[in-house]
């Protein structure tokens, strides 16, 4: 339920009667993390001391460097998602773990059987444009995105999930789905090359020399499906963006592979010098939209929402010290990793364990490298499916290993505790959320002010009219006080 609801809400919004976009995917992001995040602080028993340090690391920072915010209304609506995000991936993991095989199944079922319908709606659209005589497919397709990166996010994390759709679950077994399912990853596959998403290969490349490295011979049939499925998006790109065309006289227009960085290296050093400004807190929640700006080459092309860049803007924002609490959060998880592949050698760990474990492994790391040159975890699309395989990772990795567990009860006072922290978090982000939908409702107002005033276009950051908050001095008194 949890994988479908989330891959329905981040691609498959605005078909029926739901409007769907950009502001209801982050509302409908924004209502998991309440839901998930007290459960992820009820479950946080097992914690190891290094995850700990890391997640008290990365909470002080935010807290302290949006506390040092005066510039905006709703300081605390981007800093708490963010928190409330990792926890929340904790969240679905208490869960999965009640009843493990299923739940990954079941979860993952859901986001592969979104992206399958999707990819399977997609011949459609391109059968409309090629009996219209579009010359540009690339501005169909993808379909259902605002942007073309935000298609391409989504991608990072889909795409290593595919290959495990022919592993897991009981229709695993059962030929007709394998087939569907290694033609929807090949139109996929097709669309990454159709919409030149270099990010999305580049990282996908990486990632998996990454997970070849880690898991050696064991993936071998993970890594022979992942071929298989790219081999098949490559035919689709040679029939249906070159052979048809030719056939029917369309002269189509291949999207350009570039080879600049399209204008990062700019918003990197802006961000570079934010992180400096007030080292090493950060200049507090969204400055980067509301900053005057300290380079002379970002000061003539201040027209983006984000650097391009999720750690220079988390180390511009909040501080190189919350960027530090993330990496521990993450080093915990590399000797996990490691931990797990030791299992593997040992003979401990499953066929199906070692490829779901590969698939969930290849799409998180692809995913943090596409955020060192993206706005991955800004996008809520890619937030919401980017949640459900944090969780499962989480669950795979995450536990405790045999030979660390300790046979220890947890106590009574620790469980009260526990409980009541949990309940606290319950209500604090209850109220997070009224301020969230508060937020929403004066930029819809603002919005509206800009369009008639100012004449600015959208700059997606936390709604898609990521001008509010801007400058004081380009405010609108009633909106900025």
């Amino acid at each position: 339920m949890i994988g479908a609801f989330a891959g329905s809400a981040s691609l498959l919004d605005g078909i029926g009667p739901i409007p769907g976009g950009y502001d209801l995917q982050r509302l409908v992001l924004v209502f998991f993390c309440i839901l998930m995040a007290p459960l992820g602080v009820l479950g946080s028993g097992g914690a190891s001391r290094l995850e700990i340090v890391g997640w008290c690391v990365f909470g002080i920072s935010i807290f302290f460097s949006t506390l040092s915010v005066d510039w905006t209304p709703y300081p605390f609506s981007e800093s708490i998602l963010y928190a409330a995000y990792l926890v929340a991936a904790f969240g679905i993991a208490v869960i999965v773990k009640h009843n493990p095989d299923c739940g990954l199944e079941k979860i993952l079922g859901g986001i592969l059987i979104c992206g399958i319908f999707y990819a399977l709606l997609t011949p459609s659209v391109y059968l409309f444009a090629i009996t219209d005589d579009v010359t540009r497919l690339d501005r169909f397709l993808p379909w259902g995105f605002a942007n073309i990166r935000f298609w391409s996010h989504t991608a990072t994390w889909l795409l290593p999930l595919f290959p495990l759709a022919l592993i897991i679950g009981p229709l695993s077994e059962i030929r007709l789905w394998k087939a569907i399912v290694v033609l929807a990853s090949g139109i996929w596959w097709w669309l990454v090359f159709l919409s030149s998403a270099r990010g999305t290969f580049c990282a996908l490349l990486i990632a998996f020399v990454i997970t070849v490295l880690v898991f050696r011979g064991a993936g071998g049939r993970f890594y022979r499906l992942l071929g298989v499925q790219l081999l098949i998006g490559v035919g689709f790109w040679a029939v249906l963006s070159v052979l048809v065309p030719s056939l029917i006289s369309i002269d189509i227009e291949l999207r350009a592979i570039g080879t600049d960085t399209s204008g990062r290296i700019p918003l990197w050093r802006e961000a570079w010098m934010m992180s400096l400004e007030r080292f090493p807190f950060g200049m507090g929640a969204q400055a980067w939209l509301t900053h005057e700006p300290l380079t002379e080459a970002y000061r003539e092309r201040k027209t983006l929402g984000s650097p391009h860049n999720m750690y220079l803007l988390w180390a511009a924002e909040y501080g190189w010290v919350s960027v530090l609490g993330l990496g521990l959060i993450g080093l915990h998880y590399a000797f996990r990793v490691l931990g797990f592949r030791h299992l593997i050698a040992e003979g401990e760990v499953s066929d199906s364990r070692i490829m779901l474990a590969c698939g969930i492994f290849m799409s998180v790391i692809a995913a943090l490298v596409h955020a060192g040159v993206s706005g991955v975890f800004i996008m809520p699309p890619s937030m919401l499916i980017g949640l459900v395989v944090l969780g499962v990772f989480v669950t795979l990795f995450g536990a405790p290993l045999p030979s660390d567990l300790v046979a220890e009860k947890a106590t009574f006072a620790g469980s009260r505790i526990r409980e009541f922290a949990t309940l606290t978090v319950f209500v604090g982000l209850i109220m997070w959320g009224g301020k969230v939908w508060d937020y929403y409702i004066h930029m819809l107002e603002d919005d509206i002010w800009v369009s008639e005033n100012l004449g600015f276009g959208t700059t997606p950051r936390f709604w898609l009219h990521g001008y509010y908050p801007r400058q004081k001095e380009l405010m609108e008194p009633e909106n900025g006080d």
